[in-house]
């Protein structure tokens, strides 16, 4: 690619380049530019927006419902899972601290979990938790609610208990991306999109980063060099990290028609947490279902499973709103990254590279907090 004098002497040199410009990425540019304002940061997606789950998940502002906490506890004990609770919500604060209630579209109306009754026995747990999570959250996080079962209009043939959590709130999350790619651009955040990264290679100057523009494809490779490279690029990433990187876990989503005098508002979890639903203004946002067809969905290929579209069909007629027929309006999918530990990794890929992957689709919650880790471990090496 033939370039001028001045694009020579001011777009190829960076004190930090990122790639990939979902939550973790432009998190990791807003702590870095909040540190240290004067440095050069920029970043590259591939899209012409985030690609990936950052946009494409259904907006919750959640840490883990009761059954999915049980659950982790059982795998990973008490210790670590108390950990990843306090970084999510952590990362949540950080989060709303930053851009604010109206930025976010934050909505704080609860989380509920519902319970058929082959999983009451997630009840026998429920005091045991709420004293586990008391020391950090000073309240009684989870409490059951069962008289909205039938308020809220769930089938209660179905749904055998309720349980409300006060702390959980929506979002929405393209508005949330908006917002802190501004924010990173007002502190002189350097952004390019429909970009991308093919290769990072190690240089004794600092990493170079091979870039193809999408409009472009076929032309010579441009190749900017910075100090650090953070790769922020979650379920995509195995070309950079080879067998370190997460296991790519593909999610289907529906939006219903608009539907009058809907009945609930909140965030609600089903299954531990394998499936989510919520309202968007009178709409039901509806997703999940990729235990039915783990291996189907682990793919880093967007579309729709129809085994799991019928399931979420079934549900949102069956359990979720069984009073009328709903028309669909929407369906789309979203790729997010998953690593059996139940901590987010933060890994040095090779010399002067970062990176912050696997969010276990807590991305909402915890991208802030990968964010300000990714950014310290820079900000050590500059």
């Amino acid at each position: 690619m033939e370039l001028s004098f001045w694009e020579k002497n001011n777009y190829l040199q960076y004190d930090c380049i990122i790639v990939g410009g979902g939550i973790v990425g432009l998190s990791t540019a807003a702590s870095l530019l909040e540190k240290a304002p004067r440095l050069r940061v920029m970043l590259v997606e591939r899209g012409i927006f985030s690609q990936g789950a950052s946009t494409k998940n259904a907006g919750f502002a959640c840490f883990g419902s009761l059954s999915e906490i049980i659950r982790d506890i059982k795998q990973h004990g008490e210790k670590p899972v108390m950990a990843t609770i306090q970084k999510r919500w952590q990362g949540l604060k950080r989060l709303e601290n930053r851009l604010g209630h109206t930025a976010l579209d934050y909505h704080n109306w609860g989380g509920y979990e519902l319970l058929e009754a082959s999983q009451l026995n997630y009840l026998e747990e429920l005091d045991r938790v709420n004293a586990f999570l008391h020391p950090y959250f000073n309240q009684e996080v989870f409490q059951l609610r069962n008289a909205q079962i039938s308020e809220f209009g769930f089938n209660p043939e179905l749904i055998k208990a309720l349980v409300f959590n006060p702390l959980e709130g929506q979002i929405d999350p393209a508005r949330m991306l908006q917002a802190l790619r501004l924010y990173g651009q007002s502190r002189g955040l350097l952004y390019t999109s429909g970009a991308e990264v093919h290769a990072v290679h190690p240089e004794s100057a600092g990493p170079k980063v091979g870039i193809r523009c999408v409009a472009l494809q076929g032309q010579e490779s441009l190749f900017l060099q910075a100090r650090q490279v953070v790769l922020a690029t979650n379920a995509f990433s195995q070309r950079f990290l080879g067998e370190k990187a997460p296991q790519p876990g593909r999610g289907l989503v529906l939006a219903t028609e608009e539907i009058p005098q809907l009945g609930f508002q909140g965030t609600f979890h089903y299954d531990e947490g394998y499936y989510y639903f919520r309202n968007y203004q009178n709409r039901i946002i509806l997703g999940g279902g990729r235990n039915l067809d783990f291996e189907g969905e682990n793919t880093e290929t967007f579309g729709i499973n129809p085994k799991i579209k019928e399931d979420l069909l079934y549900k949102l007629q069956h359990m979720i709103y069984p009073k009328s027929p709903l028309q669909v309006e929407h369906w789309w999918s979203g790729i997010m990254g998953f690593h059996p530990q139940q901590e987010t990794p933060i890994l040095q890929a090779g010399p002067g590279v970062w990176a912050g992957t696997g969010l276990n689709g807590m991305g909402v919650a915890i991208g802030s907090e990968i964010g300000e880790e990714l950014a310290s471990k820079v900000l050590e090496q500059l």
